[in-house]
């Protein structure tokens, strides 16, 4: 993603969640202002590259997966079972 991009999509998002922030009413005892929060939140992802997002392992995340992983772990240990009780397999001449 070019960065000047990434920049313009992180103000205009911020533009919108400024205004909504603005009609956030907290008194100072009930915590730190939302409307701080989101500055400085802003301004630490502005400083961060924006190909991070496209690094590293992803994984598709989907209402099944804890289900198929599940599934797999099973599959592995079953098979590591099965493999410790058979006996080692024969030369074959």
């Amino acid at each position: 993603m070019n960065r000047g991009r990434y920049k313009e999509a992180v103000s205009t998002a911020f533009e919108g969640y400024k205004r909504e922030m603005s009609t956030v009413s907290i008194a100072a005892e009930e915590g730190p202002n939302p409307l701080v929060t989101l500055c400085e939140n802003v301004l630490k992802t502005l400083g961060q590259r924006p190909g991070r997002i496209y690094e590293g392992r992803h994984d598709d995340i989907t209402v099944i997966t804890p289900v198929v992983d599940a599934a797999r772990a099973m599959g592995e240990a079953a098979s590591d079972t099965l493999k410790s009780k058979l006996p080692p397999a024969a030369p074959q001449a």
